[in-house]
């Protein structure tokens, strides 16, 4: 057998440990795998290669949060693995994305809605048009 640790040897292998899994941590995986789902959960794009992640992450990393206007239309979740993201998101076409959570949490604003929607395979969204009562149609 050989030499028992001594508590110094203990002290120095737990730092050790504590350093490798503090480092592995904090270290982001990059984005590896972007999955875009309808309102029915049916697939809508899959982006896996370097060339259709590249735009998703460009504008994903300069996402700003921001107060969302009253009504979103959450219409498609978007599923991310890696890029320490590794979650559902909510997406409405017009920019705003949020975490899908229990409670109430942060949104945020895609600065360029057009460009993110054709990356992810999603028809840009009409601007609503002003609401009509039928007023301008009324005969007497």
């Amino acid at each position: 057998m050989g030499p028992t640790p001594t508590a110094m040897d203990t002290c120095k292998i737990t730092l050790w440990l504590c350093t490798i899994a503090t480092v592995g941590c904090s270290a982001r995986q990059p984005i590896s795998e972007v999955t875009v789902r309808d309102r029915d959960f049916a697939i809508v794009r899959t982006l896996t290669q370097e060339g259709e992640l590249t735009p998703f992450v460009r504008a994903w990393e300069h996402k700003e949060e921001a107060d969302p206007p009253s009504k979103q239309t959450w219409e498609y979740k978007i599923d991310i693995r890696g890029g320490g993201d590794g979650q559902r998101w909510l997406y409405d076409p017009t920019g705003w994305v949020a975490p899908l959570t229990v409670k109430r949490s942060t949104c945020y604003r895609i600065a360029d809605a057009s460009t993110f929607n054709a990356a992810l395979g999603i028809p840009n969204k009409p601007v609503d048009p002003t609401p009509n009562d039928g007023a301008a149609h009324r005969t007497r």
